[in-house]
């Protein structure tokens, strides 16, 4: 038990650092008495609290069903909401992602894949990595191709910059039939604007 507690103290301290370099970097010398609040110094400490359950050993447990109804058309879930980081300034991403899919031999309960999108996006991410990371895990757990997903998000980095509204970023990935059938692809396009027009 001590030696398990000295690793993950250890991994804790190690992240601690890597994200005050990362803080460093974008001119905020957490080591200074005299430029920086006291609180401030234990940012670092606080973002890797925050990332300390982002390792594949917090992946959530998914059960799969037999997909006993034999459906074999799209399966939708619209507005997963999520909060990230982004990796370059450690700012908020904050926005929702839209998966579907195309059963074969199994299906997985609506829950689950909200949790493996939450999953992703609790590290500092990229938002094109969150959006493959999430199609390929999908692909994987149920062993199909026909997986889509549509991300849209506000980057907190990019309003800061431009001080205005012009902040929302869309990343999409497709595979298998939501690629080679354009009906598919058309209906979860139209599927994805429609819930969230105005949004």
């Amino acid at each position: 038990m001590t030696i398990r507690g000295t690793n993950k103290m250890s991994f804790s301290n190690e992240k601690s650092s890597m994200i005050q370099k990362k803080l460093q970097m974008n001119g905020v010398n957490v080591q200074s008495e005299i430029n920086i609040d006291q609180s401030l110094k234990h940012l670092s400490q606080e973002y890797a609290k925050m990332f300390s359950k982002s390792g594949y050993n917090h992946f959530p447990k998914i059960d799969l069903m037999k997909n006993d109804t034999r459906s074999d058309q799209m399966i939708m879930i619209n507005n997963i909401q999520f909060i990230s980081f982004c990796e370059h300034h450690l700012l908020v991403i904050d926005g929702f992602s839209t998966v579907a899919y195309v059963p074969k031999k199994y299906i997985v309960g609506f829950s689950k894949i909200s949790q493996i999108v939450h999953f992703f996006s609790k590290r500092p991410q990229l938002q094109e990595r969150l959006t493959r990371q999430i199609l390929i895990s999908l692909k994987t757990i149920l062993d199909i191709e026909d997986v889509a997903v549509f991300v849209r998000a506000v980057h907190y980095c990019m309003k800061l910059k431009t001080q205005d509204g012009s902040s929302d970023v869309i990343t999409t990935e497709l595979s298998g039939s939501f690629l080679s059938n354009h009906s598919l692809k058309n209906n979860f396009f139209r599927s994805c604007y429609s819930f969230n027009k105005g949004g």
